[in-house]
């Protein structure tokens, strides 16, 4: 069974990536918020790109399916004219 990410279970998370983004050191955040600089690494070569991925396909579903209202809509509409 895979481990868990901590960065990931963390609450903190979107503070701790907030803040290397800032900083633009892995070292000196995960020492801000006292996490494993291995963790956050692992976190952001792993985890984070999985996560925009999934967000990014989320993104794209829904405007797909805004899309897709509306062409019915307008397919509906023209049925009754």
């Amino acid at each position: 069974m895979p481990l868990k990410c901590t960065i990931c279970k963390d609450p903190r998370s979107p503070e701790i990536i907030g803040t290397y983004i800032r900083i633009g050191s892995v070292r000196a955040a995960a020492e801000q918020f006292k996490v494993g600089y291995r963790s956050l690494h692992r976190h952001i070569s792993e985890c984070v790109p999985r996560i925009y991925l999934e967000e990014e396909g989320r993104l794209f579903h829904e405007k797909l399916r805004k899309v897709s209202e509306k062409i019915i809509m307008r397919l509906k509409k023209s049925k009754k004219d």
